[in-house]
């Protein structure tokens, strides 16, 4: 199977609470516990419990909307 992390170039730090590793450059990284898993109709809902979140207020944060990526003022 294949690393996306490297595949990606990801840098990746350790977490404190959690196995999975946290990506370094991002605006903000939470680690979270599965709390629940349900099935509806035809898809599953992951709900999580956060255990801890980071925000690296030097890197600008960003949304996803219908296939766009947006800062706070304007599309990317």
């Amino acid at each position: 199977m294949e690393d996306k992390f490297v595949a990606l170039g990801l840098q990746t730090l350790p977490a404190k609470h959690v196995q999975a590793p946290l990506v370094a450059g991002c605006h903000s990284n939470v680690e979270c516990r599965l709390a629940n898993t349900m099935k509806l109709d035809g898809l599953f809902l992951f709900v999580g419990q956060a255990l801890a979140s980071y925000i690296d207020d030097q890197v600008q944060p960003v949304g996803r909307l219908a296939g766009k990526t947006f800062r706070l003022d304007e599309p990317i």
